[in-house]
C-alpha cells in the first residue's frame, strides 16, 4: 500500500508530502491542489499503461487518462522553472522521479530516478527506462537490486483504477472489450463498467465486502449493493446479437420492468463504475491474502536455507516478482513480507464519488468507501460532500472501518493560509479534532445565518 505522496513544483505546490492511508479523503476549497494529487498519480498511471507513452525518456503530458498541457502548465509557476518531481514510498520503499523540459514541450522528458539513497540518470550506454518508469537493469547489479526494491510501488501505480469526476451517464448500449487484453476495468470515465461487469459476471466474491443474503457472484453484489443506495434496484445485461456491446435495463421497482438507463436517473449510472470498481478490487484483495500465505512460506525457506535470492510468486495484480536479498537477514525479510501485505491491495483513485447522489446516498457511499478500504482496497477519494466524510464517519463509529485506517486532509489556498494542507484525525467514535475554516462548515455557517448570528 502506498503511504506517501510527495510533489515537488508540480502544479501549486512548491513541496508536499502527503500521508496515505488505506481511506484517503482530499477536501478543501476550489483551485487548492486536491485534483492536482489525483494527477500526479494519473499521470504515472498513464506513462506506464500506454506504451506509446515512454519515448526515448520521456513522458507525455496529454493522453487517454489526463490531457495536463505543457510543462509550463504543470511546473508550479510561482516556485518551479522547468523541472516538477513526484515521489511514492510504501513502507519498505521510496521512489522519486524528477521530470523536466521546455516550457512548450507537451512531453517531459525524466531527467533522473532516485530509489532510497541511490540516484540513476540516463546516459549514452544506457539511456533507457522501461514503461514501469525504472532503468532497465541491463548488466548492472545495482540497478537490478534497487529496481526489485520498488517494483512493488510502480506495480501497484500500474495497476491503479482512475474515475474522473465526468463519468459518463446512461446510454442506451455498453462497449464490450477483451477483458484479458485491457487492464483498465472500467475506464477512466466508467464508460467500460457495465461491459466488464457483463464479462465478470460470475466472478465469486468473497471476504468483508460481500452481503449476506444474495448470491457471492459479482453481478449479484452489484446488483444487492446498488439496492442499498436505491431501495428495489435491479439490473439486467444482454449482449447485442452479433455486436461487442452490452445494453443494460433498471429496475426501480418490482411493479415495474427493466428500463433503459435513461429513464432511471443519472445516479445509478454514475455510481455503477465506483461498485463496480471497488468489487472488482476486493477479489484481488482476497487474492493479495493468498500472495502473504505464499510469501510467508517462502520466507520459512530463506530462513532454513539462508539463501541469496528470496522469490515470491504472487497470485496479485503484481505478478511474479524477485527479490534480491544479498548480504539481509531474516527481519528484511520479514519487513518485505509485510510490505508485499500492504502493496499488493489494489488502489482506485475517484473524484467527486458523491455526483449525483441524493444526501442519503452520499453518506451511504462514504460508508461503502471506508468498508472497502477496511477490506484492503486502497482509496483515495476527492470530495465537496459534507454526507461522503459523515458517511466515513459512521462506518468508524459502527466499526466497519478503522479510524487509524483514514486519513483526511484539507487543501487551503496557499496565498491566504499559513498551511496549505492540513490534516484533521479521526477517533474510534467518529470525532474529528479540529475544524478549520472553510472544512464542510457551511451548514454551520448557514444556520447561524438564519438566527441572526452571522452574515
Amino acid at each position: 500500500m502506498l503511504s506517501l505522496l510527495e510533489l515537488k513544483h508540480f502544479k501549486c505546490f512548491e513541496h508536499l508530502k502527503l500521508p496515505l492511508s488505506n481511506l484517503t479523503v482530499l477536501s478543501g476549497t476550489n483551485a487548492s491542489g486536491k485534483s492536482s494529487v489525483i494527477h500526479a498519480l494519473a499521470l504515472l498511471r498513464q506513462a506506464m499503461r500506454q506504451s506509446d507513452i515512454v519515448n526515448f525518456g520521456r513522458i507525455a503530458l496529454n493522453g487517454n487518462d489526463v490531457k495536463l498541457g505543457t510543462v509550463f502548465d504543470v511546473v508550479d509557476q510561482v516556485t518551479g522553472r522547468d523541472r516538477f518531481e513526484i515521489g511514492l514510498s510504501d513502507d519498505y520503499a521510496r521512489c522519486n522521479w524528477a521530470f523536466t523540459g521546455g516550457r512548450r514541450d507537451m512531453s517531459a522528458m525524466i531527467e533522473w530516478v532516485d530509489i532510497g539513497a541511490e540516484r540513476f540518470e540516463p546516459d549514452e550506454k544506457f539511456p533507457d527506462f522501461g514503461t514501469d518508469l525504472l532503468p532497465h537493469p541491463g548488466v548492472r547489479p545495482k540497478v537490478e537490486r534497487a529496481v526489485s526494491r520498488v517494483r512493488l510501488i510502480t506495480s501497484e501505480v500500474n495497476s491503479t483504477t482512475y474515475l474522473t469526476a465526468e463519468r459518463e451517464g446512461p446510454r442506451e448500449v455498453y462497449p464490450l472489450l477483451d477483458q484479458d487484453i485491457r487492464r483498465a476495468i472500467v475506464g477512466t470515465r466508467g464508460e467500460y463498467a457495465v461491459g466488464a461487469l457483463f464479462q465478470r459476471r460470475d466472478l465469486p466474491v468473497e471476504g468483508e465486502l460481500a452481503l449476506e443474503g444474495t448470491a457471492a457472484t459479482l453481478v449479484r453484489q452489484v446488483e444487492a449493493r446498488l439496492d442499498t443506495f436505491f431501495p428495489g434496484c435491479r439490473i439486467n445485461l444482454s449482449q447485442v446479437q452479433n455486436a461487442n456491446a452490452v445494453v443494460l435495463g433498471i429496475s426501480t421497482s418490482e411493479q415495474t420492468d427493466f428500463l433503459r438507463p435513461i429513464h432511471c436517473g443519472f445516479g445509478i449510472t454514475q455510481i455503477l463504475p465506483i461498485i463496480v470498481a471497488t468489487l472488482s478490487a476486493s477479489l484481488e484483495a482476497v487474492r493479495a491474502v493468498q500472495s502473504v500465505q505464499e510469501a510467508q512460506a517462502e520466507m520459512a525457506r530463506f530462513a532454513e536455507e539462508k539463501t541469496d535470492t528470496f522469490t515470491v510468486q504472487t497470485s496479485s495484480p503484481i505478478g511474479p516478482f524477485t527479490l534480491n536479498m544479498v548480504g539481509h537477514d531474516l527481519t528484511s525479510a520479514q519487513a518485505i513480507i509485510r510490505s508485499i501485505a500492504r502493496s499488493t491491495n489494489p488502489l482506485i483513485l475517484i473524484e467527486n464519488p458523491e455526483v449525483h447522489l441524493h444526501p442519503s446516498g452520499q453518506a451511504l457511499m462514504g460508508q461503502f468507501l471506508a468498508e472497502a478500504a477496511h477490506a484492503g482496497v486502497q482509496i483515495i477519494a476527492e470530495t465537496h460532500s459534507d454526507h461522503v466524510l459523515n458517511g466515513v464517519r459512521r462506518a468508524v463509529k459502527s466499526g466497519k472501518a478503522k479510524a487509524d485506517e483514514v486519513a483526511i486532509h484539507f487543501f487551503q489556498d496557499r496565498f491566504r493560509n499559513k498551511s496549505q494542507v492540513l490534516s484533521p484525525m479521526l477517533d474510534p467514535s467518529g470525532n474529528i479534532d479540529v475544524w478549520p475554516e472553510g472544512f464542510f462548515d457551511q451548514f454551520d455557517k448557514d444556520l447561524d445565518y438564519f438566527a441572526g448570528w452571522g452574515e
